[in-house]
């Protein structure tokens, strides 16, 4: 009606993009229900959650895959999934607005958050390497330093004695998942 001429060639491709599409979707929901993550079920739910988690993503400088493998961790020692989140979203938000955060977290910490590429570093390594560093203090001191980065909301999960066999569990059985779920993200924006 408004006088464009359809190439039925392209708009064959088109509807088999958008069947591919639609099938790597079911192959990673699927596959996802095999594992019982917590992610898939969020994931699943709608496309929204794409948008939600790439924007969050972008939000904290990290990945879908890495945000959701400490939320997923934290969930497997008994915390809150979306406390887990919250908590990593204020602490990017803390080194975003709050100038001199990241240096003065390094200074006083002496863990360095971006890599030699200078990108941030994955926040499941950042909080190994915190933890560590708490393991070493008083109990007090540690959840002021926690609280003074925001992550207050998540400290007694991460320092729970099975939160790091959790995580690594968490990563090796959703590395091919959470890589789709970041390359299919990333594909729909």
């Amino acid at each position: 009606r408004l006088g464009f001429v359809v190439d039925k060639d392209q708009q064959a491709k088109f509807q088999a993009s958008i069947d591919h599409a639609g099938k790597r979707m079911r192959e990673i929901t699927m596959r996802g229900a095999a594992l019982g993550t917590a992610f898939t079920a969020a994931f699943a739910k709608s496309t929204q959650e794409v948008n939600r988690f790439y924007n969050l993503t972008n939000q904290v400088g990290g990945s879908i895959r890495g945000l959701n493998n400490v939320a997923s961790a934290v969930a497997k020692v008994g915390g809150n999934y979306d406390q887990a989140v919250s908590s990593i979203q204020a602490f990017a938000n803390r080194l975003t607005f709050t100038p001199g955060m990241e240096q003065a977290i390094k200074n006083l910490t002496q863990i360095d958050l971006r890599d030699q590429n200078g990108q941030m570093r994955e926040y499941s390594d950042i909080l190994l390497d915190l933890r560590r560093r708490w393991e070493t203090m008083e109990d007090a001191v540690a959840k002021n330093e926690a609280a003074m980065m925001g992550l207050d909301g998540i400290y007694a999960d991460i320092m729970k004695r099975d939160f790091a066999g959790e995580l690594a569990k968490t990563n090796r059985q959703q590395g091919e998942l959470a890589d789709l779920v970041d390359q299919s993200a990333d594909s729909v924006h």
